[in-house]
């Protein structure tokens, strides 16, 4: 088992043949059915490579093979190792993947490009809470680069509570501490457990990510993974 508390690293999908062909070779038959899914060769391409570079990084934490890691799904839709109280996320934008894996508690990561913020501007009440719309509405904000720091952090919420469709966006609220990270109300209640944090490594400067961690943890810089290292 790792030393590490928390760890992120970062995965570039876009690889040559060669390199798909010995990631590929690391799913099992229920991943290589769901690959096969895809209807476009791009597509197929980065979810193989981040599918497996999800096997490669949980191989390192627990010093295991990573084409003998049995992967699991809650009923939630949630991926799990069996038997071992390792907790992990993914999130995937375009050509890069965020892992964040931890020993034993809930974590989430979300990334999105950047120039999302401005899609977001046209359905800001289907997911802003009351008083980030009246925040939105302030002319001296960056009305782009804050819509999509708030999807980030709610998304990467959602995937660390599990809670997904359970949770009715307009009622969870960000709040912003002048530290740059991000705190979560629900329903006017205080989340106590979490904190949003933004890494921002140069290699991705066109993207926004969010990771939700316990608040007794630190957030890691992000490591680029090689998987063929």
């Amino acid at each position: 088992m790792h030393n590490i508390p928390v760890q992120l690293w970062s995965v570039f999908l876009d690889q040559d043949a060669t390199a798909v062909h010995k990631l590929y070779n690391l799913l099992n038959d229920e991943e290589r059915l769901r690959a096969a899914k895809f209807k476009f060769d791009r597509d197929r391409i980065r979810w193989v490579v981040s599918r497996a570079s999800l096997r490669i990084a949980l191989g390192q934490w627990l010093n295991f093979p990573p084409a003998e890691i049995e992967l699991s799904i809650t009923d939630t839709g949630k991926p799990f190792v069996a038997q071992t109280p390792i907790s992990f996320n993914l999130s995937h934008s375009e050509n890069f993947t965020l892992i964040v894996i931890t020993a034993d508690e809930p974590v989430g990561v979300d990334i999105e490009p950047l120039n999302r913020g401005k899609e977001l501007l046209t359905c800001t009440a289907e997911f802003l809470h009351p008083d980030e719309q009246a925040l939105l509405e302030k002319d001296d904000i960056d009305k782009s680069r804050f819509l999509i720091r708030t999807w980030c952090a709610k998304e990467a919420y959602l995937k660390a509570t599990g809670t997904g469709l359970n949770i009715i966006l307009t009622s969870l609220r960000v709040d912003w501490p002048p530290n740059g990270t991000a705190l979560l109300s629900y329903e006017g209640k205080p989340d106590p457990f979490f904190r949003i944090h933004f890494p921002q490594p140069r290699t991705m400067s066109m993207f926004c990510a969010a990771v939700a961690l316990p608040k007794k943890f630190t957030c890691p810089e992000i490591v680029f993974l090689d998987p063929f290292v």
